[in-house]
């Protein structure tokens, strides 16, 4: 497995990310957003998407249950589908 971030460029971003506040961008969200996490996501707390969801004017939300911060990886399956139902679609393009 190969990061496409160099480790450089990742270490920044954690170093930096405690001094960003992203709560105070989310008001100028002007798309619909789906918000997805992991239930026992530790860089995502409940807590922060209720937040998040009273500052984005157009926003859901969707827990997969069972998996962490990396529920991409862990479940490309449930992500995937709940991406295609936020847009609308059934199944992915020439899928069967």
């Amino acid at each position: 497995m190969e990061l496409k971030c160099p480790g450089i460029i990742e270490a920044q971003i954690y170093e930096m990310a405690p001094s960003l506040d992203g709560f105070a961008e989310l008001p100028r969200v002007e798309v619909p957003v789906l918000l997805i996490r992991g239930e026992r996501s530790d860089s995502l707390p409940a807590e922060n998407v209720e937040r998040a969801m009273t500052l984005l004017p157009d926003a859901r939300s969707q827990t997969v249950g069972g998996t962490t911060h990396f529920v991409p990886m862990e479940r490309p399956d449930a992500v995937e589908a709940l991406v295609r139902g936020f847009f609308g679609l059934e199944h992915a393009p020439g899928a069967r």
